[in-house]
Formats: C-alpha cells, structure tokens, sequence
C-alpha cells in the first residue's frame, strides 16, 4: 500500500508544475504617501529612468480602478516616458516560462519589460540586463485591456557559465504623451515538467 501512494506521489509530481509566488502588490492596494501627501505604490518605485515632467500615482476614482479601492496613474508629457519598476523579485532558472499580465486603459503606449540579476550569490546580485517581452501596446481610452506576455527565460549571452540561479523585477513602461492607469498587475514562473522516466 505504501510502495503505491509513492508511485502516485511520483508521477504526480513528474506532471506538476511549480509557479513561484511573490506578493508584488499588483493590485495597487498597500501605499504609503510621499513626502506630499500623494499616496504611491508600496513595493515600487519611479527610478531615474524617467522624463522630467512624468508622473506616477495612485488614484481611486471609481472610473479608473478596474478592481479594488486604488489604480496606478502615469503620465507623460509629449516624447516623454516613465519606467516603474517592482522593489520584488522573483527567482527564476533557464527554461523558466513566466508569465507576466497587467489591466491598461488610457491613452498613450505602454509595455511590460523585466530586470535580469545574476544570483548565485544573494547578497551580491548582479545587473544583467532589461529586457523586453514585445511590442509596445497602445491604450484604449474607455475599456480596461489585459496586456499578457509569456516567454521562456534565457540568460542573456554574457551570463553563460557565470551564473545559474538569476532574479527578474518586472517594469512597466509607458511613453508619448500618455495618461495610463493600470490595475491587477501579476506575475507567476513555472519550472519546466520533469522529464518522464
């Protein structure tokens, strides 16, 4: 009876996927104000890569959350762009399949990209490179649109041999003259099936 309930074990597990978990705050709901008051995104930032006159808040006007009590706003002026990027990472190997999804409408264009670390070695990660995952989308001004992205990960070239475990923080990206609002961001791995015995 036991040598029975291991076989199942094993072949269940041998068909099973494993999807990591993270908490990224992809519905906008923890905050924190800034130092005006204006209540942003806990867990994500606006870095340096972005125009002088963007912004990126939380609103939460019944007509611009898709769930939830807040949505994130980001604007930019004419030419130019915003780069909001998660303070979480998600732990990926080679031959991952990630799939990342977010909720837009609005006006302007806007993508979803991901930031690949080396780390073998979780107290020093290494940058590696931004990386896309497709073609920028356009907004549709009135109707909340999925913008969904799968892709299996591969290392970029220069990390081949040096590392073997990496991490990847999700960005989202939105550039002319947009006025975006994004809800129910997510994202989930899943390792690659074994292989059958």
């Amino acid at each position: 009876m036991k040598k029975s309930i291991l076989t199942v074990i094993i072949c269940a597990a041998a068909i099973t996927t494993f999807a990591a978990e993270v908490d990224f705050n992809g519905g906008f709901e923890k905050c924190t104000p800034d130092g005006a008051g204006v209540p942003q995104a806990s867990f994500w930032n606006k870095t340096r890569t972005i125009s002088k006159k963007a912004e990126c808040r939380l609103v939460k006007e019944a007509d611009c959350v898709k769930s939830g009590t807040f949505a994130l706003l980001a604007e930019t002026e004419e030419g130019g762009y915003f780069f909001f990027r998660s303070l979480k990472e998600m732990p990926v190997v080679e031959g991952d399949t990630v799939e990342m999804e977010i909720f837009v409408k609005g006006s302007g264009k806007y993508n979803l990209q991901y930031i690949a670390y080396g780390a073998d070695d979780p107290k020093k990660q290494v940058f590696l490179t931004t990386m896309g995952t497709g073609r920028d989308l356009t907004a549709k001004e009135e109707e909340w649109t999925k913008c969904y992205r799968k892709f299996k990960f591969v290392p970029p070239a220069k990390a081949k041999g040096k590392f073997t475990k990496f991490t990847i923080i999700p960005v989202i990206i939105g550039k002319d003259n947009a006025e975006l609002y994004f809800d129910d961001f997510s994202l989930k791995v899943n390792a690659p099936a074994p292989a059958a015995k």
